[in-house]
C-alpha cells in the first residue's frame, strides 16, 4: 500500500522503468529502516532466541529487498487498474 500511494503520487506509475527504480530504492529504505533497525529491537524486546545483532545489516538480506522492490516496481504499473 505504501508503495502504491508513493508511486501513484510521484507519477512513477505510468512507466516501468520509473516504478522499477522506484521499486529498488523502496527495497533498500525497507531493508534499512525495519530489517536493520526495527527487527532487531522488536525481535530483542519480545525476548526471542533468533535475536540478530543490532543493527543488522546482512547483504544477504538486502539481495532479497531489493529483489522484491524490484519486482514489486515491475508488476506494479501492469496491475494498479485492475
Amino acid at each position: 500500500m505504501v508503495f502504491a500511494v508513493v508511486a501513484s503520487g510521484l507519477g512513477y506509475a505510468d512507466s516501468v522503468g520509473r516504478s522499477a527504480g522506484l521499486g529498488v530504492a523502496y527495497g533498500v529504505v525497507l531493508w534499512v529502516l525495519l530489517a536493520a533497525l526495527v527487527m532487531p529491537i522488536w525481535l530483542g524486546a519480545v525476548g526471542s532466541p533468533a535475536n540478530p545483532p543490532f543493527p543488522n545489516f546482512n547483504p544477504q538480506s538486502l539481495v532479497g529487498h531489493v529483489v522484491y522492490g524490484l519486482v514489486l516496481g515491475v508488476v506494479f504499473p501492469y496491475v494498479r487498474d485492475v
